[in-house]
Formats: C-alpha cells, structure tokens, sequence
C-alpha cells in the first residue's frame, strides 16, 4: 500500500550544479526549458514513510510554465519500488527502479547506478571542509515549487526542510547518455548534504 503523502524524509546526499546544453536535456517538455544552471542530486534516504530507499535526479533547470518559471524534474530513478509508485502518484515525478551501490574507503565515496544490467551512472567524490546549516525556507517558494505534469492536470508541490552542507569534489564521472543526462562534462560544483530533514507535503493539483 502507497503511504499517504505527507512523506518525511531523513538522510544525506551530494547535490552537482550543472549547466546543461540543449542537446542533454530530455526531450520531454524541452521546448519549456529555460537554459541556466541545474541541478543532479544522489540522495541516500535513510528514513521515509516508504521506507529507506536510493535516489538519483536530474532537474535541468526552471522551466516556463503556467505559473511562472518552475523546477521540474524529467528523470528520476530510485531503489525502491514502493517510493516509486508513491512519487508517481503523489507528486507526478517519473519515477523508475534501478539498482544503488554505495562503496566508501576513508573519505572517498562510490556510487553505481544499473538499470536492468546496463550502467546509468559511476560516480567518485571526496568531501571536505566545514558544514553549514542550509534551511530550505531560505529559498523563495517558487525555486523549491516542482512543476510535474500529468495525465489529468499538473501537480506543484513545495518541500520543506533543512540540512548541513559542505563542499565535495568529484573524483571521477561516467554517465550514460542513453538512460541520464551526461551532465559529466558540465559540472559546475558539489555540495555533500548531512542529517537533512525534508518534507514532501500533498500536491496541488492545476
């Protein structure tokens, strides 16, 4: 059974900047985007109502929509099946199921991403440097509003929460352009994110 959105989220996670080209946004909704920098998050989700679970996204960028210029996320893909039925249903992300690995030696962290045997994504960073509180009400509301659209009207949700965070460098990137953006050329910095809380609150429906 899918929980009932709210869902409270606790856990860590590395979130890239990036500058995307137009060649490695989707397709979906393209001619909406706007380009500027993005973002790609690894999210390790240590509790949540549909249990812990891995997360890999990519949100290009704002994009112009009915309600002004909005996050949007046009790939996302997590480890648990639960938490992906619940994202479609709740909040109209596009969830997929792949399979997380996670290797640590010292200060230096290993993700592996697969999907159905095939690699998604291969990424080596390093964290360092003092933490700082980072709450996410220091955003205005529209940037932290995801603008989803689906089937029978778009759904805008706006988390909550708060985090500290402290810079990361990426040791090494190999992505695979056929099932994420390759975002591996196009980095413009890393932020390790410790002992978040987060809140995905019920949609808005328009």
């Amino acid at each position: 059974m899918i929980p009932p959105a709210p869902w409270h989220l606790t856990g860590r996670g590395l979130i890239i900047g990036v500058r995307l080209e137009d060649h490695q946004v989707p397709a979906v909704r393209r001619e909406r985007w706007l380009p500027g920098p993005g973002a790609v998050m690894l999210v390790d989700y240590r509790h949540s109502d549909a249990g812990p679970y891995r997360e890999l996204l990519c949100i290009p960028g704002l994009y112009r929509t009915p309600h002004g210029l909005r996050p949007h996320i046009p790939v996302i893909t997590v480890s648990h099946a639960l938490s992906a039925r619940g994202g479609q249903q709740h909040w109209g992300l596009p969830k997929t199921v792949s399979d997380f690995r996670v290797e640590r030696e010292g200060d230096l962290e290993a993700w592996t991403v697969t999907q159905g045997g095939a690699e998604v994504l291969r990424l080596l960073r390093r964290a360092g440097g003092p933490a700082f509180a980072l709450p996410l009400g220091l955003l205005p509301a529209a940037l932290r509003t995801l603008w989803q659209p689906t089937a029978d009207g778009a759904r805008l949700t706006t988390p909550g929460g708060y985090g500290w965070v402290r810079p990361a460098r990426l040791e090494a990137v190999r992505v695979n352009g056929s099932l994420f953006p390759d975002f591996s050329g196009s980095v413009l910095g890393a932020l390790e994110v410790t002992h978040f809380r987060l809140t995905f609150p019920r949609a808005r429906l328009s």
